[in-house]
């Protein structure tokens, strides 16, 4: 039963700590310094957008991937904003 309890507890950790995420795709179009242009087809944040790119991030891979589908995570769990400068936390 504990087992069961430590399962529990760390599938709710793990839903969590997502929550706040949000998974995008879209064709990366071209990338300026630290900001990359993506054109996102996810229906929750549709169109040409400007993304701050994380340091965590890969950005030699990142710049190969250009007029490519591309998946992003932002540190945001929407982007309706089209004002805002998005973070991009992860890319695959």
């Amino acid at each position: 039963m504990k087992f069961l309890s430590v399962i529990i507890i760390s599938l709710l950790f793990i839903s969590h700590s997502n929550a706040d995420n949000l998974f995008l795709n879209g064709t990366l179009i071209d990338i300026y310094n630290d900001t990359a242009i993506i054109d996102i087809k996810s229906e929750s944040c549709m169109g040409e957008r400007k993304f701050k790119i994380s340091k965590d991030v890969n950005l030699e891979q990142l710049k190969r991937k250009i007029n490519k589908t591309i998946y992003i995570t932002i540190q945001e769990n929407e982007c309706d904003d089209l004002d805002k400068t998005y973070t991009i936390i992860e890319v695959q």
